[in-house]
């Protein structure tokens, strides 16, 4: 009982001593915390998409990220273009809608947002049986690290 009277007497000195000098350093040589006004907010939520290059797949280096995207909607979007526009390449290229996929599988790139269950790959029936119009695959029209779209389709 004596142990913990006088460990709650040197708890209430160490604390008024120090309430008055928020910026000096505590005993223990850490700095004082920091009083909420002097945290920062946090930074906005973005998103992320990886996309995987599957001719590269066994390779280092073979999944690139795109980080940036404000919101769960643009990051799927650009997945959704990205992929779209890597199976119409392959289109010209394809004998039937298998060979289509089977290119795809070996050529394309498939993408997918971090941190959440969409995955482009998924609507890979859907790209296989309608071709895409030039502003479905401009996906470089999201990306957040360019300003001008210089990827996906050329306008015509």
């Amino acid at each position: 009982m004596l142990k913990d009277a006088v460990l709650r007497a040197r708890s209430a000195w160490f604390l008024r001593r120090h309430r008055d000098a928020p910026n000096k350093p505590v005993p223990n040589g850490l700095p004082a915390p920091a009083k909420p006004q002097d945290i920062p907010p946090p930074a906005p939520k973005t998103y992320t998409v990886a996309d995987l290059d599957m001719w590269d797949f066994p390779e280092q280096g073979c999944i690139r990220y795109t980080d940036g995207f404000p919101s769960l909607e643009v990051a799927r979007e650009y997945a959704r273009r990205s992929t779209w526009d890597s199976v119409e390449e392959q289109r010209p290229l394809a004998k039937s809608r298998n060979d289509l996929r089977t290119r795809w599988l070996i050529y394309g790139h498939s993408c997918s947002v971090v941190d959440d269950t969409y995955s482009a790959r998924d609507d890979l029936d859907y790209f296989l049986d309608h071709p895409a119009a030039p502003w479905q695959r401009d996906y470089g029209a999201l990306d957040p690290t360019n300003d001008v779209s210089t990827k996906g389709a050329k306008d015509t």
